[in-house]
């Protein structure tokens, strides 16, 4: 499969995708859509997705996939926590049990408390079987509520945000890899955890299913149905040989998923713009917070990519708190945290310093090109100023 080539008659916009509000700025996106010299969408589903809601440039759209993260590549310091950075992972924790894996912030979005409720059908059917979450708690603590009303807290264990080394171990020595979201544009989690060779249970929603054929590389059930869900876990735990067998194909299915075709399918796009120099800089700007682990793991597969093929550069994303260097070395290149931290944020002044500030930026750095990776559609309104301003026609990602 090509980079750059996928199965259009896989894609299926649910209905909450053509709901009246989609929750992300339509105006905006359409708006950087007109201003760009290439649009592309991380899946077939985002791409159908944002041409549903922007159909004036949907012909524009092509599809790239990204793969895997890349191993952990951040210097010390240039995480999100201030100066000092991530603490390191602790050991390996014991587990008196086996285990499944899900890595997601427990955020509603990605179904954290359908899998709870799976699992409490998983342990009911005496299965002796544990489950670790990892990623930020976005629940404010209720999804910990819920799981203790469930009685299933001796069996759950959250790990919070970790390093990228600290997952993969995780998945490593996983039984299976679970994703229940109720929306999802790709999965990337789920990449992460086939290229680990493990069968994949998730939700039949968004990006998934271009990612995981139903039982090939792994079981799809529909989103909201623990009861679907709690079956397909059940099957393949108790089941290894067939756990096995959809592990090795999910593992050969993650190599058409690849950061380096990503990053040589963008540098087309690079090169064939006017503005385009050799040894000139890529300013990539990650459309969201760097606190954010999404976030951190595409900058790291980004960099990574950018050192081997050496090709000059700086990245950027939002600043998270104040305790942030605006500017931090990277090997390579840098890193610029931009905007202003969510507790002094208003809806005037942040576009401002924002674009003020990455005007500056691809003046200290001789910026050739800019490509934008817009995560989620948020807080458009600095950067459609600063591509004004600077006369960009950036190369934009949708994801």
């Amino acid at each position: 499969m090509n980079a750059s080539c996928v199965e259009e008659t896989r894609v299926r916009l649910e209905p909450w995708a053509k709901a009246e509000d989609p929750g992300w700025d339509q105006r905006g996106t359409d708006s950087l859509m007109a201003a760009a010299w290439s649009v592309n969408a991380n899946s077939a589903w985002t791409k159908a997705y944002t041409a549903y809601w922007c159909p004036k440039h949907a012909s524009r759209i092509k599809v790239v996939y990204y793969g895997a993260p890349a191993a952990d590549a951040f210097p010390e310091g240039v995480r999100h926590g201030g100066p000092s950075g991530l603490d390191p992972a602790p050991a390996a924790p014991a587990f008196p049990w086996p285990y499944i894996v899900c890595v997601a912030r427990l955020a509603e979005y990605k179904g954290i408390d359908v899998l709870a409720m799976a699992f409490a059908e998983v342990v009911g059917q005496g299965e002796d079987v544990g489950l670790v979450l990892v990623g930020a708690d976005h629940s404010r603590g209720q999804l910990f509520t819920f799981i203790e009303r469930l009685g299933i807290a001796d069996r759950v264990r959250w790990l919070g945000q970790q390093p990228h080394a600290r997952v993969l171990e995780l998945l490593r020595g996983c039984e299976l890899f679970v994703l229940p979201s109720r929306r999802e544009s790709l999965g990337g989690a789920a990449i992460e955890a086939m290229a680990a060779g493990k069968a994949v249970v998730a939700s039949r929603t968004g990006g998934i299913p271009e990612l995981v054929t139903d039982g090939r590389e792994g079981i799809l059930v529909e989103p909201k149905e623990p009861a679907a869900l709690a079956r397909a876990m059940l099957k393949l735990l108790r089941d290894p040989a067939e756990r096995s067998r959809m592990g090795a194909a999910a593992r050969e299915k993650s190599r058409r998923f690849s950061w380096d075709r990503a990053l040589d399918a963008y540098a087309r796009d690079w090169s064939s713009h006017p503005a385009w120099r050799p040894g000139a800089a890529v300013g990539f700007a990650i459309w969201d917070s760097g606190a954010d682990q999404t976030c951190q793991a595409i900058a790291a597969s980004v960099m990574d990519g950018f050192r081997r093929k050496a090709q000059p550069f700086c990245l950027c994303w939002w600043r998270s708190t104040w305790g942030e260097p605006f500017r931090s070395e990277v090997p390579g290149g840098r890193v610029y945290r931009v905007g202003l931290p969510g507790s002094a944020r208003t809806a005037l002044l942040d576009p401002v310093v924002v674009a003020a500030q990455l005007l500056w930026i691809a003046a200290a750095e001789r910026v050739g090109v800019w490509h934008v990776l817009v995560i989620r559609y948020r807080r458009l309104r600095g950067l459609r100023w600063f591509l004004r301003a600077a006369r960009q026609s950036p190369v934009v990602t949708l994801a």
